[in-house]
């Protein structure tokens, strides 16, 4: 839904201009559970300046996460559990991900038909501008991660590939079980 498609609609129905309010109000909500009043009270009003939308979150949960996920983004939000940042843990993801792979690399783990590989294109040539994926393969599955580019020369030891191999639909909670199995 474009940003010029809510605002209409905000405009033509008050009930959906109310839900929208509503669901910017809940996720400033959320946010003082978190940080200082201060800080929630910021996000409110940069949500409620910067997109003026209303988002059915019942209904369109996808679209509120997408939206949460890009103030963050936008706004530098780093989030935390008063212990760890968000952005802190990512980058602990990413480290741990490299750093696995590169001990079955030097370990030469293979298994059946098993690599692992990097490429800046997906299977059917699409890419994102800032990041490059990495797909570690056996005979049976898969467990891939997207990187940022910044990475790249740090998976020096991973072979390259024009395209990366096609994906066989794992999620994440797929992966954690795959993980547990090597």
């Amino acid at each position: 839904m474009t940003t010029n498609k809510i605002k209409s609609m905000m405009e033509k129905d008050p009930w959906f201009k109310e839900r929208i309010n509503t669901a910017i109000w809940d996720v400033a909500n959320k946010w003082k559970e978190w940080y200082n009043d201060w800080l929630a009270d910021k996000l409110y009003d940069y949500i409620k300046e910067d997109i003026n939308q209303c988002i059915d979150v019942a209904d369109q949960k996808d679209i509120a996460t997408k939206l949460v996920n890009d103030l963050i983004s936008r706004y530098e939000i780093d989030a935390s559990d008063w212990y760890h940042t968000f952005n802190e843990l990512y980058k602990h993801r990413i480290h741990l991900f490299i750093a696995f792979c590169k001990a079955l690399y030097e370990q030469e783990y293979h298994p059946s038909n098993s690599k692992i590989i990097k490429s800046k294109k997906h299977f059917d040539w699409s890419e994102f501008e800032w990041w490059f994926i990495v797909q570690l393969e056996t005979s049976v599955w898969q467990i891939s991660y997207h990187l940022p580019n910044e990475y790249w020369d740090t998976c020096s030891f991973i072979d390259t590939l024009d395209k990366a191999n096609e994906w066989d639909w794992h999620d994440s909670n797929t992966v954690l079980k795959r993980l547990l199995l090597i």
